[in-house]
């Protein structure tokens, strides 16, 4: 469960319609439909029922609401608590993080720190090997380490630092392949893997190279962890830009550009994680927790 899936209903109640919901939060009436199809099979029951003007909630839905409006509440209150915490002004946070959408989230959270706590100190190293990310917060030259990875072999790797260190979840996700709609040849959001091949891509290299190309065999791949070069690359025919799916709910979900279906490519499960050292003080606890209530209010 999680708190945009429970904001999406909440809007869907408030609203009448998942249209004007989406409206609302700005995304498309597609994801709406989702995060609530989503919801209801993790509830395994109905929450809404769809009618020709609108939807309605069951009875269950009634009570998801309430449940979903209590933890949202709840949510801003420890934010705001988390914000105001006079610990965690003191104190210097040592971050390593991979060429991940973790870097779109991450400033967010420091710009609302450094507003309210002039005292907080980040600090912020860039690390695209996963076992070096480990190795530095093991090895105490980072507080924490946040990394989005191909979710077996996240395990796989953090099997041998999982003695000193402990991982949390912040997000699950999957790889969406983006391009401009000016560019599309008809309303069918679906591109053939000979297209995909010849075209000129853009990737956030949060994958290994070798596993990509196990499933793509392309030369002209090009490897950018840069928001506004995607954004560039989008604008040239023929540019196919392949990123996480928060990086895409961040800056590219809007009417200019739209999500593709490559035909027969594998997908990539990923985790947005976080890792620190098993004795870690409290507040870099809380500082994750901070992170993963951002990844969850868009």
């Amino acid at each position: 469960m999680q708190f945009e899936q429970l904001r999406c209903l909440v809007e869907v109640a408030d609203t009448g319609s998942i249209t004007a919901a989406a409206k609302r939060m700005y995304i498309s009436q597609q994801a709406v439909s989702v995060k609530i199809k989503q919801l209801e099979e993790e509830l395994q029951c109905s929450l809404l029922v769809r009618e020709k003007d609108g939807v309605s909630l069951t009875q269950k839905g009634k009570e998801t609401v309430a449940f979903a409006q209590k933890m949202l509440a709840e949510r801003d209150t420890f934010y705001n608590q988390i914000r105001n915490n006079a610990e965690v002004e003191k104190v210097t946070i040592r971050v390593c993080s991979t060429s991940s959408v973790t870097n779109i989230v991450l400033p967010n959270v420091i710009d609302r720190m450094e507003s309210k706590q002039r005292k907080v100190s980040l600090k912020i190293i860039l690390e695209d090997e996963l076992d070096a990310l480990f190795s530095h917060v093991d090895g105490k030259q980072c507080d924490i380490g946040l990394l989005t990875f191909n979710r077996d072999e996240l395990a796989e790797r953090f099997i041998q630092f999982s003695g000193n260190l402990e991982m949390e979840t912040l997000a699950i996700d999957d790889m969406v392949y983006v391009v401009n709609k000016k560019f599309l040849v008809s309303d069918v959001a679906k591109i053939s893997k000979g297209v995909f091949y010849s075209s000129r891509q853009s990737l956030y290299n949060i994958i290994p190279a070798e596993r990509h190309k196990d499933s793509a065999q392309s030369n002209s791949i090009v490897w950018s962890n840069d928001a506004e070069f995607h954004r560039a690359m989008l604008e040239r025919k023929g540019t196919l830009v392949m990123m996480p799916g928060l990086a895409y709910q961040y800056f590219f979900s809007h009417k200019k550009y739209t999500s593709v279906t490559v035909e027969d490519m594998s997908e990539f499960p990923l985790i947005h994680a976080a890792v620190y050292r098993k004795d870690a003080p409290k507040y870099i606890q809380e500082f994750v927790n901070m992170i993963r209530l951002e990844m969850h209010m868009k």
